[in-house]
C-alpha cells in the first residue's frame, strides 16, 4: 500500500505541474521526461495491482464466516424478600 500511494503521489504532482503550467514555461525537454515518469509511474502501479491481483489465497480452515463464542451461563440465588 505504501508503494501505492507513493506512485500515487507522484502521478497526482505531475499531473498538477502539467495542469497549472503553460508548456512555453517549461524548459526544453521538460514534458517529454514528466510524460516518460508519468508513463514509468503508471507502469510500476499496473505491476504492483497485477501481483495484487493474482495472489490466491488460501484454504480456509474451521467455520467460514462465523464467530464463535462460548455460550453464556447465568446464575441466580433464591430471591429474597425485601421488607
Amino acid at each position: 500500500m505504501d508503494a501505492l500511494d507513493r506512485l500515487l503521489r507522484m502521478l497526482e504532482a505531475h499531473g498538477d505541474l502539467l495542469a497549472t503550467t503553460r508548456a512555453t514555461d517549461l524548459a526544453e525537454g521538460t514534458l517529454p521526461a514528466i510524460g516518460e515518469a508519468l508513463y514509468a509511474h503508471a507502469l510500476a502501479m499496473r505491476g504492483i495491482l497485477h501481483q495484487v491481483e493474482t495472489q490466491r489465497l488460501g484454504e480456509a480452515h474451521g467455520p467460514q464466516g462465523r464467530v464463535g463464542e462460548t455460550r453464556a451461563i447465568y446464575t441466580a440465588g433464591p430471591l429474597r424478600a425485601v421488607a
